[in-house]
């Protein structure tokens, strides 16, 4: 059987030790007192300020979901698309979509919401097929709507909801108000295929 080797002890703390070094550390403190006060301020402003804007962060999210209706109809379709029946690029889809949100987005007297029918009677002109009209529908994808165009504020955008192209269309031109367009966009929407 081996013997145990039993290690050296390290360093002894003994009361003089212990004295001397509360005694170095009190004055080490007692010199720069102004300047621990002011790391120990800056770390404290710190740690408020990290908690504060947590808890705004957190509560603008709880806020909108309190004041979130519930959605009801969440149906997200991807509608397919035949690129053999198209007469337009994507990038061309994307001109159309881009232009009906702001044929949307047309204000008149006073900023008064009101849609530019002109502009969305000419794009529809413009659409050859209904594959073309099924790219640009998807190119449109979901827009948050609020007050008969797009939100621009904080809180607007984070309690308005979004809404495909259909749904758009369907507030922004209706029948009654302008019928001749109005039956324009439906014949589109039968020809691709897409309930209105």
């Amino acid at each position: 059987m081996k013997k145990r080797s039993i290690s050296k002890p390290g360093k002894i703390v003994t009361k003089e030790k212990a004295k001397k070094a509360v005694k170095e550390t009190g004055s080490f403190i007692a010199q720069n007192k102004k300047e621990i006060l002011y790391v120990g301020g800056a770390i404290l402003i710190g740690y408020v300020g990290y908690k504060i804007y947590k808890g705004i962060s957190k509560g603008a999210e709880a806020v909108g979901d309190i004041l979130e209706n519930p959605e009801v109809d969440s149906i997200k379709t991807d509608l397919v698309v035949n690129p053999k029946n198209l007469t337009i690029t994507n990038a061309q889809a994307e001109v159309f979509a881009k232009g009906l949100l702001d044929a949307f987005n047309h204000t008149i007297l006073f900023g008064s919401p009101s849609s530019d029918k002109e502009k969305i009677n000419k794009i529809f002109d413009a659409i050859k097929t209904g594959d073309d009209f099924r790219l640009i529908h998807k190119t449109f994808g979901y827009r948050k709507r609020a007050m008969g165009g797009t939100p621009t504020s904080y809180t607007g955008k984070k309690l308005s909801k979004a809404y495909d192209l259909t749904y758009w269309l369907k507030e922004e031109v209706p029948g009654w108000l302008n019928r001749s367009l109005y039956k324009k966009i439906e014949a589109r929407f039968k020809t691709a295929n897409i309930p209105f």
